[in-house]
């Protein structure tokens, strides 16, 4: 029996594969934009901590992509830069 999660992942990657180009500038788009927000707010708020960490996963990302590395690489990296982004700006919402 397969775990859905990885078979979920699985079929990310294979989507993502067969429109490389279009699923790439879209995400890496996305995820640039989000990771300025977390940037902005951490700025903001003076943690360099978070600024470091924020950018790191953007950077991350976006090399992945534009490094055109495996399919499974730049969907883990994308999500990877939302969640931590994500949780970036929450965390400047309670300081």
């Amino acid at each position: 029996m397969e775990n859905n999660e990885t078979h979920w992942f699985a079929r990310q990657a294979e989507q993502f594969e067969e429109s490389r180009f279009a699923a790439m500038t879209i995400m890496l788009t996305a995820q640039s934009c989000f990771g300025s927000i977390g940037v902005f707010f951490s700025m903001q708020n003076e943690s360099y901590v978070l600024v470091s960490l924020s950018a790191a996963i953007t950077m991350g990302s976006n090399s992945a992509f534009i490094a055109q590395g495996p399919a499974k690489w730049c969907v883990g990296l994308f999500y990877g830069s939302i969640v931590i982004n994500t949780l970036v700006i929450a965390i400047n919402f309670f300081l």
